[in-house]
């Protein structure tokens, strides 16, 4: 019995000592609709990409205590957007051809974002608490609309960005929270990389994002959590450099979707 005891005491020693780690790991899915436009001579829209992509989700967050804390968060994504465009004018067709002319479906399109962010978190009322979270990430956008036209080209965007974003934890009911969430992105540096005859590189210096989370958490035993709810995230990025007669015009991302991730 004696024997029986100290076994179960350990175990709960060591479940103490696991819920009590500063470690946090967040494991998730999202699905998201996406639509890219770009524009040219002020909002005449020459281009639009739209799809559904799914995506993984992952981070590590260290707690120094109850209000600091350090985060790295990364997603990919992938799916197949439909594309309708138009085409610049040449020499053989000066006036190019107008937007809606132009059509494609189905083609490859991945994604990722790596952030990291660090947490500031303060007591606002009762059990009401608000967030500052200062940052930055990289995001990359591949588009490979060669595998279903080989006589189109494919394209890359990088940008590094400078992120901050505030949110409120809102207890409601028992074991659940509300937190919505929203955040700023600025760009700090941006290339777009066109996989023509040869590789042509234009720099985007301009751009701005925001996002919008609306999230709902269960708490569960030992204290872990499941999280679900919709999201928004969108940037604006304006006209990039000229490079060998060609520039990255305007261009929009609007993102719509929901996520659910589980915290151990």
């Amino acid at each position: 019995m004696k024997k029986l005891c100290l076994i179960a005491s350990v175990a709960l020693l060591q479940m103490n000592i696991a819920s009590a780690s500063p470690v946090e790991y967040t494991l998730g899915g999202e699905w998201y609709k996406e639509t890219y436009r770009e524009y040219v001579q002020g909002n005449e829209r020459f281009m639009q990409q739209r799809g559904n992509l799914w995506s993984f989700n992952g981070a590590v967050k260290y707690n120094f205590n109850q209000q600091h804390s350090l985060k790295l968060a990364g997603r990919y994504s992938k799916g197949k957007i439909n594309y309708i465009g138009g085409v610049n004018g040449d020499e053989e067709n000066p006036e190019g051809s107008p937007y809606g002319s132009v059509t494609q479906k189905g083609a490859p399109r991945n994604s990722f974002d790596i952030r990291l962010t660090y947490q500031y978190s303060m007591p606002v009322y009762q059990d009401i608490s608000a967030f500052i979270e200062p940052g930055f990430g990289y995001r990359e956008l591949n588009d490979h609309s060669t595998r279903i036209q080989h006589d189109d080209y494919d394209r890359k965007n990088k940008l590094f960005y400078a992120h901050l974003a505030v949110g409120m934890v809102i207890p409601f009911a028992t074991n659940y929270e509300f937190t919505p969430r929203v955040a700023y992105n600025q760009l700090i540096r941006g290339k777009q990389y066109s996989y023509m005859e040869s590789t042509i590189v234009n720099k985007q210096r301009n751009g701005k994002g925001v996002e919008v989370d609306l999230l709902v958490s269960a708490r569960l035993p030992y204290d872990t959590k499941l999280t679900f709810g919709p999201f928004y995230r969108g940037w604006k990025v304006f006209d990039s450099n000229e490079a060998e007669e060609i520039f990255e015009p305007k261009n929009y991302t609007h993102e719509v979707g929901v996520k659910v991730t589980y915290t151990f």
